[in-house]
């Protein structure tokens, strides 16, 4: 992101369950640069890229008994492992609707 806070730069890519973990979650200076990372599994939650610590945030509803990497058509993971997400709280529902709650602000401030 530059200076203003604007990002200057958006990859967006579906991952695996196993690279969709807390500790992946947030933002990183480097060279800089500051680079944050969101992880969602909910359609809605894509609308907008992260630019700072509070919108760098990880939702998650994908079942916590799936093996690591697990996806459809994919045969990755180990028999036997499983995923390193911890366990859902209240707060997982409420996370998602802030997401979706932030998400549809920054759509509709854009629009004016």
């Amino acid at each position: 992101m530059d200076s203003l806070g604007e990002s200057v730069l958006v990859n967006k890519k579906c991952a695996a369950a196993a690279e969709c973990l807390h500790d992946n979650v947030g933002c990183l200076l480097i060279d800089g640069q500051t680079m944050c990372i969101s992880c969602c599994d909910e359609p809605y939650c894509n609308v907008s890229a992260p630019t700072n610590f509070s919108t760098a945030i990880l939702v998650s509803n994908r079942p916590h008994s799936d093996p690591v990497g697990h996806n459809p058509g994919h045969h990755g993971g180990q028999p036997g492992s499983h995923s390193m997400t911890p366990p859902r709280t209240v707060l997982d529902p409420i996370l998602a609707l802030l997401c979706l709650a932030l998400a549809l602000y920054l759509l509709l401030s854009r629009c004016r």
